[in-house]
């Protein structure tokens, strides 16, 4: 059996809750943080993907509306940027933390960890896309 299976196995209820928290956030996120997704990435447009020819009027045309390419990115970043946050949370408490109040021994915690915290709580929170955007802005 995998490592990877082994974790989730030993840990459903974790896993479960990661995966629905980041599925609400991928749905919800740009409504719910208040920045909703830009207007021209709302509506169709053939030429958005090469590959697809569609013919305007077309039902097939008006059906595709949900799948403009910044609609696809903002739910599909949210979803990885949540999970993401549970993935440096589950590191944090069962790699770094409970072990250490498990076997009744003071908890270490270094730069590194400080780092994944903050990763975590962007990443619980729904600000991790957000913030890697801005943040990659800041240089010169």
């Amino acid at each position: 059996m995998s490592l990877l299976w082994t974790i989730v196995i030993q840990h459903p209820a974790f896993w479960i809750a990661a995966v629905l928290w980041s599925t609400f956030l991928g749905l919800y996120a740009p409504d719910s943080l208040g920045r909703g997704i830009a207007a021209e990435d709302t509506t169709w447009k053939p030429e958005m993907w090469k590959q697809r020819r569609l013919r305007r009027g077309s039902s097939l045309y008006k059906g595709f509306s949900w799948c403009a390419p910044g609609i696809i990115r903002e739910h599909v970043l949210n979803f990885a940027g949540s999970f993401v946050g549970w993935i440096a949370l589950f590191y944090l408490w069962f790699y770094r933390v409970y072990p250490n109040i498990a076997a009744n021994q003071a908890v270490k915690l270094d730069a590194t960890d400080l780092v994944v915290a903050v990763v975590a709580i962007l990443g619980v929170f729904g600000y991790l896309p957000f913030t890697a955007f801005k943040a990659t802005k800041l240089g010169p």
